[in-house]
């Protein structure tokens, strides 16, 4: 007896798969910048190795006497010396002090030293009710050529920083004398110690490792996956695959956003330095960073909405929302918030500002930021986060193609 023998069926072909190379690329620098945010911060602030504990303050002394002695250190460790030739700007890295100086031409006529006088000096929206008044009586004695003062910046009644004016006759920016213009020096020193940097750093090293570990666990460990399910479709001869933006996983994980949220919070003293930055442009350099930093803000948003989506899907009101890209978001804040900073600062909004800094003020000599910080613009964004980015795409071919 003999068997036939019949052709045995055909071995399935595997379909072969490629990536789309320009998205890989892009989806790769959205995912790393979303990993890097933490880490960004360091654009402005400083490394805990870099700075020096400030030396404490005797808890005796009265405001007068540290108010004498901060100003006689600060005048003579900022001088025009310390400043590159015309240069607006000097950070001292090791005491976390930030100094601005400007020539200031001494208005001869003002209706509101508010509206007229403290919009043309840089931080002038932040002065204390003290120090905004030593300033508007110097503008209306034309025979005085030099005034000083300090006062403290808190936030729930938590120190943030200390704060420095002081005048100088002429302008030393171009080292010219000019009776009609006198010298303006703004110095904020951060309340940061080395202890609380070393904290916030490896707070922020573990936050990094978590974001990557998060965008590889929800999203590209898939993609790889579907790199898998894709060879072995039937008809298909080739798959190309293309990755979408990662960003909105990241910002839908309630952990996350908390943590990013906090870490703002935790740098609020660098918040205010920004501030002060994005509120002058004789420094275009330090504006523009003001302007990257305080996009960070918009955490607070994605914190909010990230542990809201919850109570949203539970009531069935998720089509209520009109999502929006959270990517395009983020480059909005940052395109914004230094203008509108800027805007808000050299204008009347300074009457508002001046207000809220003063409520709640323990005294003249110091602002309270809670109030103002409510107010900042980039606070009120509250979008709902899109997933649409993150979404990929494969494109089959069959054997004609």
């Amino acid at each position: 007896m003999t068997a036939a023998i019949l052709p045995a069926p055909p071995f399935p072909q595997h379909a072969r798969v490629t990536w789309h190379r320009p998205s890989v690329v892009v989806s790769f620098v959205l995912g790393l910048n979303i990993v890097l945010t933490p880490l960004k911060a360091y654009l402005c602030e400083s490394f805990p190795w870099q700075i020096v504990d400030a030396a404490p303050s005797s808890p005796f002394s009265t405001w007068a006497e540290r108010e004498t002695n901060l100003l006689a250190s600060y005048t003579a460790a900022y001088s025009t010396e310390v400043f590159r030739p015309q240069a607006s700007y000097f950070h001292d890295v090791r005491s976390s002090t930030h100094v601005y100086r400007a020539a200031v031409l001494r208005p001869q006529h003002f209706a509101s030293c508010r509206v007229d006088v403290l919009t043309t000096l840089t931080g002038g929206i932040f002065f204390a009710p003290a120090i905004e008044e030593t300033i508007c009586s110097f503008m209306m004695s034309p025979n005085a050529s030099m005034v000083g003062g300090c006062f403290e910046s808190r936030v729930f009644t938590s120190l943030s920083g200390t704060n420095c004016i002081w005048t100088r006759p002429g302008n030393e920016l171009a080292n010219a004398s000019d009776a009609r213009l006198f010298t303006y020096y703004l110095a904020y020193r951060q309340n940061a110690t080395m202890a609380f940097m070393t904290a916030k750093l490896s707070f922020r090293l573990l936050l990094t490792l978590y974001l990557a570990y998060c965008l590889w666990r929800n999203y590209y460990r898939h993609a790889m996956t579907l790199m898998t399910q894709c060879a072995k479709l039937p008809e298909a001869r080739h798959c190309m695959l293309l990755l979408g933006d990662p960003t909105s996983i990241a910002l839908l994980n309630p952990v996350v956003s908390l943590c990013l949220a906090v870490d703002v919070w935790l740098s609020i003293d660098t918040v205010a330095a920004e501030l002060v930055a994005t509120v002058q442009v004789d420094d275009l350099w330090q504006f523009a960073l003001g302007c990257v930093y305080l996009s960070r803000t918009v955490w607070f948003c994605y914190a909010f909405l990230a542990a809201a989506s919850y109570c949203i899907h539970r009531k069935r009101w998720a089509h209520c929302f009109t999502p929006l890209d959270p990517t395009l978001v983020a480059i909005a804040a940052a395109f914004i918030a230094g203008p509108l900073t800027y805007f808000q600062a050299h204008s009347g909004f300074i009457e508002a500002y001046l207000y809220l800094f003063s409520l709640g003020a323990s005294d003249p000599n110091s602002t309270e930021g809670a109030f103002p910080i409510l107010a900042h613009p980039n606070l009120k964004r509250s979008p709902c986060i899109s997933q649409r980015g993150a979404d990929c795409f494969v494109f089959t071919f069959d054997a004609n193609r």
